[in-house]
């Protein structure tokens, strides 16, 4: 019970951490196998036969701008419902979405599927109950660049070889959309509350962010997020007053085409960035997207011509 409403941004964000966590259900450790290449990155047919050794999670991964295989295989428990995901934690720094580990997830027949960020770390799964999977990771060891104050790392002569990275975990976890949606739609609220004047409707949703999390038992998430999200269907659905701006977004991803990174990772981030893109246009066809560079998509087109299609398909 809080006694004053300065309280209730804190408990807003302790429940949103907690939800986020529930946001998968049930969880299947993967098989993790790895090849670490000696040099520069290779394509998927080259890369594909290894020579690949078992790796246990939790040991350290990748040199300074260094490529890292990792070939996970599981199956779906017999009992299987609902959406289930790849979800992998190469090690990553959650308070950055970028400047770090990154990865780009390939089927077994050397196709792209999606990248893989700190913010995104997941993949889609198309099994039937039961049946085995075989993913291949093609995931870079990108020096923290941003926040490192150490330069020696901006060179491969001077980077040195001690791995940066501790690899967390690799699932195949179930996907509860009702949770996810909960954790959505605390954070909505929680952020236009915090940029709305003092005021009635500021009130209003700090009132049923309250009432909603009265009724979020966070001992039994699943079960109890859809009661918890119906006590913010109202002020989700005001609009704003008539006389605010009217506000369209376009997605975008700033990739520069030579910054703090080799090129030839530039050309890897566009593919990683891209798969991303197309995956989200599959999910939601009203998704719109723009990239400002010619460059990048001749890239695509000559080095990733699979992900070029899909991106033809989505431009259509």
């Amino acid at each position: 019970m809080h006694t004053c409403l300065a309280d209730l941004p804190k408990r807003i964000t302790r429940a949103r951490a907690r939800v986020a966590e529930a946001v998968y259900v049930r969880r299947v450790p993967l098989a993790i196998e790895s090849y670490e290449l000696p040099g520069e990155p290779v394509g998927f047919a080259e890369a594909a036969p290894g020579p690949y050794t078992p790796f246990e999670l939790g040991t350290r991964w990748g040199r300074p701008w260094g490529t890292t295989w990792f070939r996970l295989s599981g199956a779906l428990p017999a009992d299987a419902t609902g959406r289930w995901e790849l979800v992998v934690d190469l090690g990553f720094d959650q308070t950055s979405p970028g400047f770090q580990a990154e990865a780009l997830a390939w089927t077994a027949d050397g196709r792209p599927i999606k990248g893989i960020h700190p913010h995104n770390a997941w993949v889609p799964v198309e099994l039937a109950p039961g049946e085995s999977g075989v993913w291949h990771l093609e995931a870079a060891s990108n020096p923290p660049l941003h926040t490192t104050r150490d330069t020696a790392v901006s060179d491969l002569d001077t980077a040195g070889r001690d791995p940066l990275y501790r690899f967390a975990s690799a699932d195949l976890a179930q996907f509860d959309p009702e949770i996810f949606g909960l954790e959505i739609d605390l954070g909505v609220l929680a952020e236009l509350a915090a940029e709305l004047p003092e005021g009635a409707r500021r009130a209003q949703i700090y009132t049923a962010l309250e009432q909603a999390l009265d009724v979020l038992d966070l001992r039994d998430i699943p079960h109890t997020a859809p009661a918890a999200r119906r006590e913010l269907v109202a002020v989700l659905s005001r609009h704003a007053h008539a006389s605010e701006h009217v506000v369209s977004a376009v997605g975008h991803a700033h990739i520069d085409s030579a910054w703090l990174w080799p090129v030839r990772e530039t050309v890897r981030k566009c593919a990683r960035t891209f798969s991303n893109v197309t995956a989200l246009a599959d999910l939601y066809p009203d998704t719109v997207f723009a990239c400002s560079q010619v460059a990048q998509y001749a890239w695509m087109r000559d080095r990733y011509p699979d992900l070029w299609g899909r991106i033809k398909q989505a431009v259509a």
